[in-house]
């Protein structure tokens, strides 16, 4: 009966060109917009690269309920902001990092784990590209992981992806190492929402005391001693110090924490007026350690 009545309406407008009764109207709008959207489910926005069935997968949900429950006709297009209802929280999806990389400004140590000084100043950065993204924006979300599972957001940056086709993006955040000693813990990059690249990190505290000369001027064929402390560390550290005007000038290496070192002074000294001198520490691989700010010796020349 209802059928006949849509029918028998449309008939009436089509034919005569008239206007239909307001009740005519609202019968007729009623049958043909029947959906409503499914309030109860929590709203997620669609970012680049979301499917639905992508997106029915991370929510444990179906493609027909998905596109059921937010009146969608076709199901097969998405666009990138759109706003849908969703049964839970997409669950974040981990994946190789076949077509991107995460890490610090520094190698990991040959277990592949990033050993990182605490309360030091450190730029973790993303590059690649995920799978499922060919160009535009891609959100970077840094966190810290600690062993016990817990999250803490260090913060959210954005970059462009340059092409479809050889696209690159490069995303970095600055981060101050937590001052406390840890292993088991892990830094993270959520890569629009849901691609994860993880590398396992390892803080050490690590203290330069002191970094000394037993004189405060020098001239060329000058010998002096160097007097230096550092605590703590995970083993195997040593120390190595270099000319500060040149690091590929090894003065001393494998030298150990706590210490002493006979140096000359060359002819020509390093700079015209003054001689400097760094202290780096090395751990057991031979990687340097990043301090929070790297010892330096400053000692002028003499005057005649």
């Amino acid at each position: 009966m209802q059928l006949h009545v849509v029918i028998f309406s449309m008939f009436v407008l089509l034919t005569f060109g008239c206007t239909l009764p307001q009740i005519g109207q609202d019968f007729l709008l009623s049958e043909l917009n029947t959906c409503t959207p499914n309030m109860e489910w929590e709203l997620y926005t669609v970012t680049a690269g979301d499917t639905l069935s992508d997106i029915a997968q991370r929510t444990e949900s179906t493609v027909s309920e998905l596109g059921t429950a937010n009146c969608l006709t076709n199901t097969s297009m998405l666009q990138a902001g759109q706003t849908l209802r969703v049964p839970r929280t997409p669950a974040v999806r981990s994946i190789s990092n076949q077509r991107g990389d995460l890490g610090f400004d520094l190698y990991p140590n040959p277990s592949g784990v990033y050993r990182l000084v605490a309360g030091s100043a450190q730029n973790i950065w993303w590059d690649g590209i995920p799978p499922e993204i060919k160009y535009g924006e891609a959100t970077v979300e840094f966190i810290f992981i600690l062993p016990s599972g817990e999250e803490q957001i260090v913060g959210t940056t954005t970059g462009i992806i340059e092409d479809a086709t050889g696209g690159y993006a490069s995303i970095s955040r600055g981060w101050i190492v937590p001052r406390t000693p840890m292993t088991g813990a892990r830094v993270q990059a959520r890569v629009n929402q849901y691609e994860s690249y993880t590398v396992p990190v390892e803080i050490v505290i690590l203290d330069v005391l002191s970094f000394t000369a037993d004189r405060s001027t020098v001239q060329p064929g000058d010998t002096l001693t160097l007097n230096w402390s550092v605590s703590g560390g995970v083993g195997g550290e040593t120390v190595r110090i270099v000319d500060s005007t040149d690091s590929t000038r090894i003065i001393g290496d494998g030298l150990p924490l706590n210490g002493s070192l006979s140096v000359t002074i060359p002819t020509p000294i390093f700079t015209v007026d003054i001689a400097l001198f760094a202290l780096e520490v090395i751990d057991a691989t031979g990687t340097a350690y990043t301090l929070i700010e790297r010892p330096e010796l400053r000692l002028p020349m003499a005057r005649p």
